[in-house]
């Protein structure tokens, strides 16, 4: 891990970048959150270089979409990164163990970890699972809020949000068990071990594959409200637009309101509980550059009887001491929960900053937030290069 921290730290040094800031975070956890603000620190700097190469690719149709073909394999493999590395990988440091990691490409960029040192319970084998995608869904969140400070978009920027159709594309490359049963079963890839590890939490070791069906079938239809993100719906038309068209500057689609804008966005990710979906809205004032953001969400989630549902609000980019500040409330089957978060910013100079994340959440689920209660900081500088 520490290996893969030095490169994305080299990487965005030494890249091409245009006055953009580059977060670097540090904790011996190193979580979700963590691993999403260094990735989207690399992801940035990727961008920049592909805007930088964009001028030879626009000739043609042809070449519009190799350009994509190459924006697509290089954050396919950052996502591949972040799902093992801070996902899988946080959630086997969470509960004391020690994780490894290879990847590779079939086709698309692939992982797998192997995890040691851990005393597993049936919650702890869903958390592992379940992680991978998880970060990525953070990782595509920090990505969004970043574009959202923007009056204008490009094609290359759009893919910084892809991140968050992870899970959902992971679901649909795998086996389906109305086609193939036994093969589904039998693989080991995380869509499956979720849907057998759900299906034997709440119906036992003798589940029936009537019972696999429907949480599988649950599942899929829960990881379609992804889909309906405004920024996601930009980035997938952007690549059909910027191929055939040559259209390469978006405005995010959203809603007017005097001098505020608002847009509205969708969460999605699987947890030992069941689905969890959000459904978010951003403000900011119009017509100013670099903006403040007012996130505020509502969630939810339903599985074999059990409900959970939960909201929460956050400030961010306020570009002062306080740098963002967020307060989310949950009510689950295990009971109620809170957690109080807030990002501080101490500026050296132009190009220098110090950041201090502090975060007390009690127990309970929380996207990109360890599972337990207690008081958690972790720091880091942010760059403008």
């Amino acid at each position: 891990m520490k290996t893969v921290i030095c490169l994305l730290l080299l990487f965005c040094l030494v890249s091409p970048s245009i006055a953009a800031e580059y977060s670097f975070a540090y904790s011996p956890l190193m979580y979700k959150q963590e691993g999403s603000l260094n990735f989207l620190s690399l992801n940035k700097s990727l961008v920049e270089w592909s805007k930088s190469i964009n001028l030879p690719f626009r000739k043609n149709p042809v070449t519009r979409f190799a350009k994509e073909i190459i924006n697509f394999e290089i954050f396919d493999l950052t996502a591949a990164m972040n799902h093992e590395v801070f996902g899988h990988g946080a959630v086997a440091r969470e509960l004391g163990g020690y994780a490894e990691y290879r990847f590779y490409w079939l086709g698309n960029w692939r992982g797998k970890f192997w995890s040691s040192g851990i005393s597993h319970t049936e919650d702890t084998r869903l958390f592992l699972t379940t992680g991978g995608s998880e970060a990525n869904q953070v990782l595509g969140y920090e990505s969004q809020k970043y574009l959202y400070t923007k009056d204008h978009v490009t094609a290359d920027d759009l893919f910084l949000v892809l991140p968050k159709l992870d899970f959902l594309a992971y679901l649909l490359v795998t086996v389906n068990p109305h086609g193939d049963y036994s093969k589904f079963v039998s693989d080991s890839y995380d869509p499956p071990m979720i849907v057998k590890r759900l299906t034997q939490k709440y119906y036992g070791a003798n589940y029936t594959k009537a019972q696999v069906m429907g949480v599988y079938d649950q599942m899929l239809a829960s990881s379609y409200f992804s889909l309906f993100d405004f920024s996601v719906v930009t980035g997938l038309y952007s690549i059909f637009a910027y191929t055939f068209y040559d259209k390469y500057e978006y405005t995010i689609p959203g809603f007017d309101f005097g001098r505020i804008r608002m847009i509205p966005g969708t969460r999605f990710t699987y947890t030992p509980l069941g689905p969890d979906s959000y459904l978010d809205f951003y403000f900011k004032q119009r017509d100013i550059p670099d903006p403040p953001l007012f996130i505020c969400y509502l969630r939810s989630g339903e599985f074999a009887g059990n409900g959970s549902f939960g909201t929460g609000f956050e400030f961010y980019n306020l570009k002062k001491i306080i740098d963002g500040i967020s307060v989310d409330f949950w009510r689950q089957p295990d009971g109620s929960g809170f957690s109080l978060e807030m990002t501080n910013k101490i500026k050296m100079n132009q190009q220098l900053s110090f950041l201090l994340n502090t975060n007390y959440k009690t127990e309970g689920y929380l996207m990109g937030k360890p599972f337990g209660r207690g008081f958690r900081a972790f720091g880091g500088v942010e760059l403008v290069l």
